[in-house]
């Protein structure tokens, strides 16, 4: 269910819900950025993204 996460209109809430994490996971490739979805059942989600630096600041 971790990588449903992601498709466009997804939820389990119902409601017009499940845009959000679609709309971060294109605006992370889109800069050549990684999304990471770490889950526990009953213990949590951690969700990790990774940014690369700019030319400027390599």
């Amino acid at each position: 269910e971790i990588d449903a996460l992601f498709i466009k209109g997804y939820s389990t809430k119902g409601d017009n819900r499940g845009y959000g994490l679609h709309l971060v996971k294109e605006s992370i490739q889109r800069i050549n950025g990684r999304i990471y979805v770490h889950s526990l059942l009953g213990a949590g989600t951690i969700i990790t993204i990774e940014i690369p630096k700019s030319r400027d600041e390599r």
